[in-house]
C-alpha cells in the first residue's frame, strides 16, 4: 500500500463588506500619506484539450506584483518519488514582451518582465504514462496521466503559482474538451466542465480533477454531507461503482457515528484503474478526499486500503502524537488499522472469518515470527525507506496494541467503556490543545493521561513504554481478553479466534 501524505481538510476564507466607521479629516491625511497596497495577485488557468492526445494546453493568466521577475516552481520537490516530473511541462512560452529563465534542476521558471500586472504565460502538460506500464502505479498516482478520452490530475503536478506571493485568487476553466465527458473538481464538487469555476484562497493547492467519456461519478449523503464517488468504466475486471456503495450506505455511516463526528463539508472518493497489468493497489489523502488507483480484482486488501485510508480523516489528520508522522506511528498507523477494521466489522462489509483473517495472518503471524519484531520505536524512522519490514512494523505493532487496550478498557470499566471513549476523549484534549495553538500536536504523555482515566494509568505507562517505545511484544499468555475472544497459540505466535456466544456486530457496535 502507498500512503506517503496527509494533508489537512481546507480552511474557508468569508469574505464581505463591513460598515465603515465616521472618520476625521486627520485619518484622511494619514490614508493618503501611507503607501498604495501591492496589487492583488489572481491567477486564472485556461484549459484546452481535445479528448485524444495526452496534452493539455494551459494559459495562465497571472497578477506580477514585482517589475522585474515572477518565479514558478513546479510540483513540490520529491513528491512521490517524481524526480523527474519537470518533464511533463512542455512548450513553455511567456507573454511577448517577456522572456524566459528555466532552471529544471530547481523546478523552476523565471519569466523577466519590466513591469507589475498582469502577465500571460502559456504551457503544455504530457500527460502520456512514463517509464514501463507494469512499473507504472506510482507514476499514475503521482503524474499527470492524460490518455485517450480520460484525463487525471492534481493540483501539485499541474498548477504553477508566483513562489513568493501565493495568489489571492484563482479561477479555472475549460476553453476546449470533449463532448459528453464525466467531470469531477474536488474544489468545486457541482462544477461543469465549461464553467469558470472560481477556487477560493487556500483550496487550490489541494484539489483533483478527473475528466472523460468513462468517468462515473456518483452522490450519495452520509450523515447528510455531501460524498461523492469517482469511478471508471474502463475497468474491466470489477463493477467499481458498485463495489464501493457499501462504503458510502455502510462503512461511512458508521464511523461517523464512532466519530460522533458530523461537521465536514463534503468528501470524495476517487478510484481509477491504472493502465498497470500488475495486480496492485495504492493512494494517498488529498484534500477532503482520497485517490486510489488499482488494477486486478477489488479483494478484501484493496477494500482496506480504502477504509483505512478514509479513516485517516481523524487519526492521522485530527489526531496525531508527536512533532511528526514518523514519531509516533504505533498509534497514528497501528490504532488506525484497529479503527478502519473494527468500523468494517460494524458495519458488515467485513465478515468475522475476514476479521479474524486479517488479525491473524497479516498482523499476528508476520509480527510474532519477524526478526525486526522488538525493534526499538526510534529505529523507525531511519531505517523507514531502507527495509520494508520497517515500513509494516509500526502498523502490526500498533494494532495490536490497540486491540489489547480495547480489551482492558472493557473489562477495567465492566464493558461500561470501550477505546472508542479513550478516543473521543484523546479528541477532545486535542482540541483544547489546538484551540490556544493551532500547529499543536498530542504528545505520548496526553495519550498516557487520557488512556489512563478509562484503567489503571501505571498499566497504561508501562505498556507504551516497554511495548511501543521500547519494542517488546504483547505476551498474549499473561493477560486476559473478553469473553468473546479467546487466544490460542501455534508456536510462539499467537492465534486469534471467537468464542461463538457474541457477533462481532454485538462487539462493536457504536
Amino acid at each position: 500500500m502507498i500512503r506517503l501524505l496527509r494533508f489537512p481538510l481546507w480552511h474557508l476564507l468569508v469574505l464581505g463588506w463591513l460598515a465603515l466607521p465616521r472618520h476625521s479629516a486627520a485619518q484622511d491625511r494619514r490614508r493618503a500619506a501611507s503607501p498604495r497596497p501591492a496589487p492583488a495577485t489572481r491567477c486564472d488557468y485556461h484549459l484546452r484539450w481535445d479528448g485524444k492526445s495526452s496534452r493539455l494546453g494551459v494559459q495562465l493568466d497571472y497578477t506580477a506584483v514585482s517589475a522585474d521577475s515572477t518565479v514558478f516552481v513546479f510540483a513540490p520537490e520529491h513528491l512521490g518519488g517524481q524526480a523527474d516530473i519537470f518533464q511533463v511541462l512542455e512548450n513553455l512560452r511567456p507573454g511577448p514582451t517577456d522572456r524566459l529563465r528555466v532552471v529544471p534542476a530547481q523546478q523552476k521558471i523565471v519569466v523577466l518582465h519590466t513591469r507589475a500586472g498582469r502577465h500571460t504565460l502559456h504551457y503544455v502538460l504530457n500527460g502520456a504514462i512514463a517509464g514501463p506500464r507494469q512499473k507504472s502505479t506510482p507514476r499514475e498516482l503521482f503524474r499527470p496521466v492524460i490518455m485517450p478520452g480520460s484525463l487525471y490530475l492534481t493540483s501539485a503536478f499541474f498548477l504553477l503559482q508566483p513562489q513568493d506571493c501565493p495568489p489571492a485568487a484563482s479561477s479555472l476553466q475549460f476553453d476546449q474538451f470533449p463532448a459528453g465527458v464525466g467531470y469531477f473538481l474536488s474544489a468545486a464538487p457541482r462544477a461543469t466542465p465549461g464553467s469558470r469555476q472560481l477556487l477560493q484562497p487556500g483550496r487550490q493547492q489541494f484539489w483533483t480533477m478527473v475528466l472523460g467519456t468513462d468517468i462515473v461519478r456518483r452522490e450519495y449523503r452520509v450523515h447528510n454531507i455531501p460524498y461523492y464517488s469517482l469511478t471508471s468504466r474502463r475497468d474491466t475486471v470489477n463493477r467499481m461503482s458498485q463495489e464501493l456503495a457499501p462504503f458510502f450506505t455502510r462503512f461511512f455511516p458508521t464511523l461517523r457515528t464512532f466519530w460522533h463526528d458530523d461537521q465536514d463539508a463534503y468528501y470524495y472518493l476517487c478510484v481509477l484503474p491504472t493502465y498497470n497489468t500488475e495486480p496492485t493497489a495504492g493512494g494517498f489523502g488529498w484534500g477532503p478526499g482520497f485517490i486510489m488507483k488499482y488494477s486486478g480484482p477489488f479483494d478484501n486488501w484493496a477494500k482496506l486500503i480504502v477504509a483505512h485510508e478514509t479513516s485517516h480523516s481523524w487519526i492521522g489528520s485530527q489526531l496525531t502524537l508527536g512533532e511528526n508522522s514518523f514519531a509516533n506511528q504505533w498509534f497514528g498507523e497501528g490504532f488506525n488499522d484497529y479503527v478502519c477494521l473494527i468500523n468494517l466489522a460494524a458495519s458488515g462489509i467485513f465478515d468475522s472469518q475476514t476479521f479474524l483473517e486479517y488479525l491473524n495472518n497479516r498482523t499476528l503471524r508476520p509480527h510474532y515470527t519477524s526478526a525486526i519484531r522488538s525493534a526499538p520505536n526510534d529505529s523507525i524512522a531511519p531505517n523507514y525507506w531502507r527495509n520494508t519490514a520497517y515500513q509494516r512494523l509500526p502498523y502490526r505493532r500498533g494494532l495490536l496494541y490497540a486491540f489489547y487496550l480495547d480489551n482492558q478498557v472493557r473489562l477495567a470499566s465492566h464493558n461500561q467503556y470501550t477505546l472508542r471513549d479513550v478516543l473521543l476523549a484523546l479528541r477532545t484534549r486535542a482540541r483544547a490543545l489546538q484551540a490556544k495553538d493551532p500547529n499543536a500536536n498530542l504528545s505520548v504523555d496526553d495519550f498516557i493521561e487520557t488512556a489512563g482515566r478509562f484503567m489503571p494509568r501505571e498499566q497504561v505507562a508501562h505498556d507504551v513504554a516497554v511495548h511501543m517505545l521500547q519494542g517488546q511484544p504483547l505476551d498474549f499468555h499473561h493477560f486476559p481478553l473478553i469473553p468473546a475472544f479467546r487466544v490460542t497459540f501455534d508456536g510462539e505466535v499467537p492465534v486469534l479466534g471467537l468464542t461463538g456466544t457474541t457477533p462481532l456486530s454485538a462487539i462493536y457496535s457504536w
